[in-house]
């Protein structure tokens, strides 16, 4: 399970998505042998945790969204988890969203 390499910036609705970090994550199960030396190790439960930023309008995706605003390359259910509006008088309106996508669930 490979993080997805091809990431640029892109729109996102209205919005202008700058910035994209993408981690691999998943459980791992070691089998010690007899003698107490690790003899297998497996991964299971794959997930990816996600964070996207970027400037224009109001965040373009909601709390618990169906995953319209995941990143490219993430399959599976998606969830968005997190959502950030901010407004400063010098600057364009930011905005930030994380969430986590899980291959493995439909």
């Amino acid at each position: 399970m490979a993080a997805p390499t091809a990431i640029g910036i892109t729109l996102v609705a209205e919005a202008t998505a700058q910035s994209v970090e993408v981690t691999s994550q998943g459980e791992v199960a070691i089998l010690v042998d007899k003698s107490g030396n690790f003899s297998k190790a497996a991964v299971y439960d794959p997930k990816f945790a996600f964070t996207v930023s970027g400037k224009g309008v109001e965040c373009p995706v909601s709390i618990n969204d169906d995953g319209t605003g995941k990143p490219s390359g993430i399959t599976g259910k998606v969830i968005i988890n997190s959502v950030k509006n901010q407004t400063n008088n010098d600057d364009w309106e930011s905005w930030e969203y994380s969430g986590e996508g899980f291959p493995s669930a439909t």
